[in-house]
């Protein structure tokens, strides 16, 4: 199956400084739930068109289809 989001967080002893959070409020929970994650339809639309010009420019193709309801390939 493939990967829906990509999350980035400090883990690492170098950021004790960044809190983990793996419950409520982590990376994996909605910005509307207190976390960090930012849900497809509430993405500014511009950034997905930029994401699909940058995979047009190499010779890739954006696969996300009806995963984002922003995606031109379906």
């Amino acid at each position: 199956m493939p990967a829906r989001y990509l999350a980035l967080r400090w883990n690492n002893w170098r950021y004790k400084f960044m809190r983990s959070q793996d419950g409520e409020g982590g990376t994996f929970t909605s910005v509307k739930l207190g976390g960090g994650q930012i849900e497809f339809e509430d993405e500014d639309p511009q950034i997905h068109k930029d994401f699909e010009a940058a995979m047009k420019a190499v010779g890739a193709r954006c696969n996300m289809g009806t995963y984002h309801p922003g995606c031109a390939v379906r």
